[in-house]
């Protein structure tokens, strides 16, 4: 990953060093699998919101090819400071689980999707951490 400049005008320019913003590339797709279709996301934590990847300032959003089984495809080019939460959450059909006709009666329907959010930061080296 590049370092990215700041530029004048920019809200993250000021005081701040160039070495404390970072360029990423992050992608967005949605994907057609067993069962429905996988969709994978990208936030970024700024204050105390969650901003989606192609809305935060500054952000450039590529249009990818769709090949066969892919939905929608996109790379997402942004400069972020280090230390940067981000959350990348997935979103997949639920395996199917097996109910006598008894459960399925009295049971609320179950979940069809599975979410599943994994935390990042922003490294010294631009590189991605995983928070656990």
């Amino acid at each position: 990953m590049r370092e990215l400049v700041a530029q004048c005008g920019n809200e993250r320019c000021g005081n701040e060093s160039p070495e404390a913003v970072t360029e990423l590339e992050l992608e967005e797709s949605e994907s057609v699998v067993e069962r429905g279709t996988c969709k994978v996301i990208w936030f970024l934590r700024r204050n105390d919101a969650w901003i989606r990847a192609p809305r935060w300032p500054g952000a450039v959003v590529k249009t990818l090819p769709s090949g066969a089984g892919t939905v929608w495809q996109v790379r997402i080019a942004l400069g972020a400071e280090v230390g940067t939460r981000l959350l990348r959450v997935e979103v997949r059909p639920a395996p199917i689980r097996r109910q006598t006709p008894l459960e399925y009666l009295e049971k609320t329907p179950p979940r069809r999707e599975r979410t599943k959010r994994a935390y990042f930061r922003v490294g010294v080296q631009g590189k991605l951490e995983r928070e656990v």
